[in-house]
């Protein structure tokens, strides 16, 4: 039996939120949440997902700080993350240690695609 797995939403855009949580929602356990600062609350509060779609411009913690966080953690270390970008070209994050990169606007059926191919190399 499969179990439905788990992401973790960070994007600041209320109204993309919705999008992506809807999109997403019908496919896996979806966690959305509005910045860096209150997904490492969550993550710190028990919610683990298989991986996180990280928005990398954001107020309060933004995406940069959160990786930063994540991949300094020896208990998150290893979940997958998604950088989805409205502000630098995909060209920029070439040096981040993500599982992938996507420009907005997207294509969410190719960031799902990202999503599987991600989780099944997991």
């Amino acid at each position: 039996m499969n179990k439905i797995k788990k992401v973790l939403i960070i994007e600041d855009n209320d109204c993309l939120l919705r999008l992506m949580n809807h999109y997403f929602g019908k496919r896996y356990t979806v966690f959305p949440t509005r910045n860096g600062l209150d997904a490492m609350r969550q993550l710190n509060d028990g919610i683990l997902p298989d991986i996180i779609l990280l928005d990398w411009d954001m107020p309060v913690m933004g995406g940069e700080r959160f990786l930063e966080g994540l991949k300094t953690s020896s208990f998150f270390k290893d979940i997958p993350v998604i950088v989805i970008s409205g502000s630098k070209p995909i060209e920029e994050f070439e040096d981040i240690e993500a599982n992938g990169c996507f420009e907005k606007p997207f294509d969410p059926r190719k960031l799902n695609d990202q999503i599987q191919l991600t989780l099944s190399e997991a």
